[in-house]
């Protein structure tokens, strides 16, 4: 009887959670049994585009998004951005981010801060000549047939890397047994 009991007694401690030996919580546990509450907080922000070409002049529209230490996605209200060098690019708020103006030739660091986190440095390169950054090249790709071995393969790009249209005729298809 006396050893029934012991079980028992320790299988109920076990079950409700409590710590079998011991004072020390377990995990998230405060002390009594408490579960502790975890405030996420804002741990890294990340600005996007990473490295910018500009030619003086021109403009270009950067966002910053905040993560806490667990990688998920944080809210923030608002950033305080940053250049290093506004000879060469000077940065303002807007609605949808933050625009940078491309000044003088030469490199900046664009930076985003918010509660005491700043975020790594993004490249801004000025010059004179420069061509914008491409966009990402878009394309059209299909395949089609019967069987594996008697398959088409058509792929066509209706822009070009600088959103100017290409010459009329460009693409590739490509059509045969394998």
């Amino acid at each position: 009887m006396k050893l029934t009991f012991v079980l028992f007694l320790t299988l109920v401690t076990i079950g409700c959670g409590a710590p079998v030996s011991g004072n020390q919580p377990a995990g998230n546990v405060a002390a009594g049994g408490v579960p502790a509450v975890v405030v996420p907080v804002l741990h890294s922000i990340v600005i996007s585009p990473k490295v910018l070409t500009l030619a003086v002049g021109a403009t270009q529209t950067y966002s910053a998004s905040g993560f806490d230490a667990n990688g998920k996605a944080f809210p923030v209200p608002s950033f305080k951005w940053h250049s290093d060098n506004l000879d060469v690019a000077s940065v303002s708020t807007s609605t949808s981010g933050a625009v940078v103006s491309a000044i003088g030739e030469g490199t900046a660091n664009i930076t985003a801060t918010a509660s005491g986190v700043t975020s790594l440095n993004a490249a801004v390169v000025v010059s004179a000549d420069a061509l914008p950054t491409p966009a990402p090249l878009a394309f059209e790709f299909s395949i089609s047939g019967s069987t594996v071995s008697n398959f088409t393969v058509a792929l066509s790009v209706p822009v070009g890397c600088y959103g100017l249209p290409l010459p009329t005729g460009v693409g590739y298809s490509e059509a045969g047994q394998y």
